[in-house]
């Protein structure tokens, strides 16, 4: 099964379920999985991170 058509999958049955405790744990897995590649960037590139959201957040735009 290729990548979009799991994707598709694991969708209805999110959509499917009403048992609250599964969806915490997905989100939980994904959460977890955000705190691990954030953990293994380096503090510049966090950093640069953070200003491009501060700057998105601000409204910020390059003009070209």
């Amino acid at each position: 099964m290729d990548i979009q058509s799991e994707k598709i999958e694991l969708i209805k049955m999110l959509l499917a379920t009403t048992d609250a405790s599964l969806l915490v744990a997905v989100r939980n897995v994904f959460e977890k999985q955000q705190q691990t590649v954030w953990t293994e960037l380096s503090a510049e590139e966090q950093e640069q991170i953070e200003i491009k959201i501060q700057e998105d957040n601000r409204g910020d735009q390059l003009e070209i």
